[in-house]
């Protein structure tokens, strides 16, 4: 008697079949099944085979459950590897086109010739985050990786570029209270592409301007203010100091991902009560670099980069975070908010990257790393960052001072004027 039947509850992840359908460098199929708890080791798998596999595509196999045919995307008809721990389950949790199912393994094995059994992943509980918040250990990968000892200035020992003097200017500016519009104007304009795209901006549909802006002055009076222009002068030239990486096919490219993620920190930190809202102009900020980890990784450890894209087409079901930490032994966040740091970006910014994935932790700037964990989480969920989709709990929007109303008005307004931001993102790609 069949045990398969829909599942009335979420699934278990330990139970969880994740399926992924592989080319051997022979070009023999090769179908590898692990649950969703885990990240698959491709290096170990590599070395069983004793040569590479690439991630191919198949077609999806058919089920049946309770006398109604089902596909299933997830499984395929090949020689199968399979992981030792979901081995050890009886009964695996599927999804299908009718919904989740349980099916007894017996049962669904019956679909591929034949299978072996091998350890092929680490738990991702393995890959905590705990010891990325000890500087001692990110200097101590960081020289690992490198090869070099960390000198005073990171971005030397990493061998970035530069930082543009629009940049070194403008964080000068940030750090002296008494700077004001023509001063941001002069610095912004030595840059005469940077000085364009932030009149452009002014003049964007999206900010709707009355009447056309001239000049930089112009947008930081009558448009944007003074700090929206140094925080969007700031993370432009960042960003330009950088080649940004080309994305997946299908993922929206890196400056896309930053103008939405800047329009929604900007929106939701708008939307909070003024008693507790964080600085709007570092909001925008924290959004516009919130992937600047990207740039830095594909920029210093190219060889390392490409390896956690053979990972993550592996395993899809897996935030970058943590093919990171099992390749690296750090975060590209982590990267990124020291080397800002180093360059005496705003504390909370530097935060807002570095802990923007863990919500429970609670610094003095942590309502910017908060804001941006809604923020990814909103926009993923509507393919506009490669963020995996997550929970927003009702006590972290308590916290914030946001509640599920607000965020629904906040992604109409962004969403309404994707065309807008679209175009923005546009004239940064070029």
């Amino acid at each position: 008697m069949s045990e398969t039947h829909f599942l009335s509850d979420r699934p278990t992840p330990s139970k969880t079949l994740v399926g992924v359908l592989c080319s051997t460098d022979q070009g023999q199929p090769l179908q590898l099944l692990f649950s969703a708890d885990r990240l698959l080791d491709l290096g170990a798998v590599e070395r069983i085979l004793g040569g590479r596999i690439s991630r191919s595509a198949g077609s999806p196999v058919t089920l049946n459950i309770g006398g109604q045919a089902a596909s299933c995307a997830s499984i395929a008809n090949a020689p199968t590897l399979l992981d030792q721990a979901l081995a050890d389950q009886p009964m695996w949790h599927i999804e299908t086109e009718l919904g989740w199912v349980a099916m007894a393994q017996r049962e669904i094995a019956s679909h591929w010739p034949r299978t072996a059994v091998h350890v092929l992943t680490r738990p991702l509980a393995s890959l905590t985050p705990e010891l990325l918040e000890n500087t001692a250990h990110i200097t101590r990968q960081i020289e690992n990786l490198t090869g070099r000892r960390v000198r005073k200035r990171l971005d030397e020992t990493l061998e970035m570029p530069p930082l543009p003097h629009t940049a070194t200017e403008i964080i000068r500016l940030k750090l002296d209270p008494d700077a004001g519009t023509n001063e941001l104007a002069a610095a912004v304009e030595t840059d005469a592409s940077l000085a364009a795209q932030v009149v452009s901006w002014a003049n964007s549909p999206y900010y709707a301007a009355p009447g056309q802006v001239a000049s930089v002055a112009d947008a930081v009076i009558r448009v944007l203010g003074y700090d929206m222009v140094i925080n969007l002068a700031l993370g432009l030239s960042l960003g330009k100091s950088v080649t940004p990486p080309k994305g997946r096919r299908g993922e929206p490219s890196f400056w896309t991902q930053s103008v939405y993620c800047a329009a929604s920190m900007q929106a939701l930190a708008q939307a909070i009560p003024p008693n507790h809202r964080p600085n709007v102009g570092l909001a925008y900020l924290s959004g516009l670099l919130f992937n600047f980890g990207q740039l830095v990784l594909t920029h210093v450890f190219p060889d390392q980069a490409r390896d956690i894209e053979r990972y993550q087409q592996v395993n899809p079901h897996v935030p970058s975070r943590y093919i990171d930490r099992h390749l690296l032994s750090l975060e590209r966040e982590q990267l990124s908010a020291e080397l800002l740091e180093s360059w005496r970006l705003p504390e909370a910014v530097c935060d807002a990257l570095r802990y923007q994935h863990q919500p429970t932790v609670n610094t003095e700037n942590s309502r910017y790393s908060k804001l941006l964990f809604v923020a990814t989480r909103l926009l993923a969920a509507h393919g506009r960052v490669s963020a995996r989709p997550g929970d927003i709990s009702d006590a972290l929007l308590d916290e914030l001072g946001l509640t599920r109303s607000v965020l629904d008005s906040t992604l109409t307004q962004v969403l309404g004027g994707a065309a807008n931001l679209d175009s923005m993102a546009r004239d940064l790609d070029a």
